[in-house]
């Protein structure tokens, strides 16, 4: 078997050294597991929601340790996958995803992320030549998308870049709190006609009020997860006395309900806010920040048209089937009372893409795996029921495990979990964390790692009765898998040795490791192949981007 991989960016050569706790089998279609659903909110209910976030204490609400209360008669006061050329690397079949780099018949289009430009070069052979460059602007390219002879570009803040360092430490009970300081931001997308490949034609530009989580593009239309923090001047963001608080009270009575909303523009001409207008959802959500969290499709016609669909609340996690989007996120529910113990579970909120309609939320167990590049695909969906795999610690029996989830009489219901009584295996031993996951229709994978690699290899087809059909150990770990074919699965990781001091992670990383395992038999998954490619301190992007890999059959 030929198979030959690119893995690019940093490449391999040259790079420098929630509410439920049923966690049985769930095998009655009726015996379910709810999750926390949001409720509907008016636009003009949205103050009165983010409110409380800026009239309780900041220690207060990061800890869940009430040191004020708001008055009541303030809140009713204020109460007014990848295209045909995109040649990206993405989790799911016709789900694209942005990109630094994508091609269009015979041009490359290189996204300088840093510089907010792209270079544009024609492919010749083994050779290329640079034919000119597009300058979007100051803010920084997050990626880009090609799609029926168009080129769209997204630039501006992410989430991770939202907040910051500008407040001294607070101390409460002895705790010091950081302080950060919300700035306003905006995610940019500029949409040109490739008819020139060499010289782009921009059709328009739109500009979003808020954060870029993540996005997608689906048939054409461009999907968006966006949070947005309401910045009010003036208001006191860390009230720590009762004198802040009154102050902060004063200040959003007097703040019309157009301040509180994110906005946006099209061709520099400010079009209103862009929230669903029949109003957001809303969670029992009370982090630190108050959060709209927007779902936004934008469809490039003649003239862009955008819908909507927000609540309130968190997300750190898009994942996207041809048919629905869900977003998740992990919640640390963390007591002052409880020794600062916390109650981990993951929220997951399903939207249909058709009409962007909210289909209902769940609760599971654990948490999203540690690396936000992995995230996504801890999540799957086939036949209409979405697979999720948390991560439930190392001092878990099981460190894994897997949730099948559906609709049932209008709202999103755990249907399964594995393990169970039925099938008890566990998916790792105690003490391994998750490296790396991959599913597809009814198969799954999982690599934990800890001093050696166990590849499970998942049953999915009855989502009542998952299963583990096979596992493999041995050393190393794969941290990216990319599935070949219904016989094949390559990972990319790296090599290890159990680590004889005891180092944290149980292994000391010798190199990178390519590994070629044959799952014909999923009761005997078989290392059939592998390369180690340089020493220890040799890396590879692929760890940290999927969109490093590029696989040519």
């Amino acid at each position: 078997m030929k198979y030959r991989v690119m893995i690019l960016s940093c490449l391999l050569f040259g790079c420098t050294e929630s509410t439920s706790t049923n966690d049985g089998a769930l095998n009655d279609p009726f015996d379910l597991v709810s999750g926390p659903d949001l409720i509907q909110l008016s636009l003009a209910d949205i103050p009165a929601k983010l409110m409380p976030l800026y009239t309780q204490s900041y220690a207060s609400r990061t800890y869940n340790a009430p040191l004020f209360e708001m008055d009541d008669a303030i809140l009713a006061d204020t109460a007014t996958t990848g295209t045909e050329t995109s040649g990206t690397n993405t989790q799911e079949t016709g789900v694209d995803e942005a990109d630094r780099i994508k091609v269009h018949q015979d041009h490359l289009y290189l996204a300088r992320q840093s510089e907010g430009s792209i270079d544009i070069y024609q492919l010749q052979g083994a050779r290329h030549a640079k034919r000119g460059q597009l300058v979007i602007g100051e803010q920084p390219l997050e990626g880009l998308y090609i799609n029926n002879g168009h080129l769209t570009a997204l630039s501006g803040a992410t989430a991770f870049g939202m907040y910051h360092w500008g407040m001294p430490e607070i101390i409460f009970d002895d705790v010091a709190v950081g302080g950060y300081v919300v700035q306003p931001t905006d995610i940019q997308i500029n949409h040109y006609d490739l008819g020139k490949p060499d010289q782009p034609t921009e059709q328009s530009q739109l500009s979003f009020d808020g954060q870029l989580l993540s996005s997608r593009m689906i048939k054409g239309e461009l999907i968006m997860a966006m949070s947005y923090n309401p910045v009010l001047p003036d208001l006191r963001y860390y009230p720590t006395s009762e004198a802040d608080l009154a102050y902060n009270k004063t200040i959003i009575a007097n703040t019309p309900l157009g301040a509180w909303l994110p906005t946006y523009s099209i061709n520099g001409v400010v079009q209103g806010n862009y929230l669903n207008p029949e109003g957001c959802y809303a969670t029992g959500y009370n982090g630190a920040y108050p959060t709209i969290i927007s779902l936004v499709k934008v469809s490039f016609d003649n003239t862009p048209t955008i819908s909507s669909n927000c609540f309130i609340g968190e997300a750190e996690t898009l994942y996207a089937s041809t048919e629905s989007a869900y977003l998740a996120t992990t919640q640390f529910n963390y007591s002052a009372a409880d020794n600062w113990a916390a109650d981990i579970t993951t929220d997951v909120h399903k939207f249909n893409l058709g009409d962007l309609s909210y289909r209902g939320s769940a609760a599971v167990p654990g948490q999203l795996p540690d690396y936000s590049s992995m995230r996504p695909f801890a999540l799957s969906e086939h036949n209409d029921v979405l697979r999720m795999v948390t991560y439930t610690g190392v001092s878990a029996d099981s460190p894994a495990s897997i949730h099948a989830l559906t609709e049932v009489m209008g709202s999103l219901q755990r249907i399964s979990s594995l393990p169970n009584s039925t099938y008890p295996d566990p998916i790792g031993k105690e003490g391994e964390r998750i490296y790396a996951i991959r599913m597809l229709g009814d198969r799954g994978y999982v690599v934990t790692f800890r001093a050696t690699d166990p590849l499970y290899v998942l049953d999915l087809t009855d989502p009542l009765a998952m299963r583990v059909s096979g596992e493999l150990e041995i050393t190393g770990f794969s941290d990216y898998l990319h599935i070949i074919n219904d016989r094949y699965l390559l990972g990319v990781g790296y090599d290890a040795i159990v680590d004889s001091e005891g180092d944290f992670r149980g292994a000391l990383t010798q190199g990178v490791k390519l590994s070629v395992f044959d799952v014909a038999d999923p009761t005997n998954p078989i290392e059939v192949d592998s390369k180690l490619i340089g020493k220890r301190g040799t890396s590879t992007e692929v760890s940290s981007d999927h969109h490093a890999f590029a696989a040519l059959p």
